[in-house]
């Protein structure tokens, strides 16, 4: 999915950049954004006038986001809520609201008590309209004073005049993220995913019923890109449950899993393993119904199997982080439990079912979403 962020304020395209990272959209900056109107005095309604009216202008998915900022100390006159950068009518340029803002603060002792709110309205299409303006997007009250940091943020000058109410330190001398911006940041996450079609997968073993597969590219992105590549092309068509252990999971795709037992069967390549190590963190608890990438080869590697996927019969957190969990069973759980409950032997090694169980049909809908192709490690860098 393709997002348009309707502003030019570089300084939230920046915040919104970093944010997308850990989401599994693209993010649109377009250069050619005409200047909308904010008539209302609710930053919620600007928002989605906002977004109304870039909707309008390009016919895609966009969001608009309204802040408003607000004093304990100041008179209802002075208040400037949705209309930060515009006092009596005119709008104030960086440098411009430092200065208005400190003489402000001035007036009130030196220090005024303050809080951003913030509302974000989401346009997917012409009947298709959400907004928000929750605490976990709201900043925690902090101070703005008189005299500014040296510092300056394009699109963000008020930064420059705040200070932690707990320190008394400029935000800009703290050196870590506080919890507060971490909290703000999963808020606008939240929103987004709540909005979202996750692509869901149906899969049906010959003689039983089709299982619902909802699929998390939040948490494993290219693990999501690899599996719906897989299933379009048509490489699970006729591959057979390989592995059942009873009472614990069922496992389908690639039977290889070994290097040494690579063969033309397999995708041809593996994929870098988004379970937590160094650089990535995968937060998907393996409970019952989850479904996980194989480990590619016996031992821990950084990397993951392409093909061989397996479904879990029960709950299993120690698999948590040491595996890439992909997605849930959201249909016909009990399809699992039959499964696993089909007679196995160990002839080959490992706990295999008696009776061959093929994938009768497996397809994904994504929603007209074009997921793209995974980041692939080719067996000839790997060599067994």
């Amino acid at each position: 999915m393709k997002y348009i962020f309707g502003t030019k304020n570089k300084g939230k395209i920046e915040h919104l950049k970093q944010i997308f990272k850990e989401l599994p959209f693209e993010l649109v900056i377009k250069d050619d954004l005409k200047d909308a109107s904010e008539t209302n005095h609710h930053i919620q309604e600007n928002a989605l006038e906002k977004a109304k009216f870039y909707y309008e202008q390009y016919h895609e998915p966009v969001f608009s986001i309204d802040s408003g900022l607000y004093f304990d100390e100041v008179t209802d006159k002075e208040q400037p809520g949705a209309h930060v950068r515009r006092v009596n009518d005119i709008s104030l340029s960086d440098e411009e609201m430092i200065l208005y803002y400190s003489q402000l603060a001035d007036k009130y002792g030196g220090k005024l008590t303050a809080r951003y709110r913030n509302a974000i309205a989401l346009v997917i299409n012409e009947n298709e309209h959400y907004t928000y303006d929750g605490n976990d997007i709201a900043s925690e009250p902090f101070q703005i004073i008189t005299q500014p940091h040296e510092i300056r943020k394009e699109g963000f000058p008020l930064d420059s005049l705040s200070v932690d109410i707990t320190t008394g330190s400029y935000y800009y001398d703290l050196k870590n993220e506080s919890a507060e911006f971490t909290e703000m940041n999963e808020g606008f996450r939240n929103f987004f995913l709540k909005h979202y079609k996750h692509p869901l997968v149906t899969l049906k073993f010959k003689g039983y019923a089709p299982i619902k597969i909802e699929l998390y590219p939040e948490y494993a992105k290219d693990t999501v890109k690899n599996f719906i590549e897989l299933i379009q092309k048509g490489y699970y068509n006729d591959k057979a449950l390989c592995r059942i252990v009873p009472g614990r999971l069922i496992q389908s795709g690639d039977p290889s899993l070994k290097p040494e037992n690579w063969t033309d069967d397999t995708p041809g390549y593996i994929l870098n393993g988004e379970f937590d190590r160094e650089g990535y963190r995968n937060p998907l608890d393996f409970i019952k119904g989850t479904i996980g990438m194989a480990m590619a080869g016996s031992e821990w590697t950084p990397y993951a199997t392409a093909g061989s996927f397996f479904i879990m019969n029960k709950d299993e957190t120690t698999l948590n982080g040491i595996v890439p969990a992909f997605g849930r069973v959201v249909e016909n759980l009990q399809v699992i439990d039959a499964l696993n409950q089909v007679e196995t032997h160990q002839r080959y090694g490992y706990d295999a079912p008696e009776e061959v169980i093929f994938i009768e049909s497996i397809t994904v809908d994504t929603f007209n979403y074009v997921y793209g192709s995974p980041k692939k490690i080719y067996f000839s860098i790997l060599e067994p």
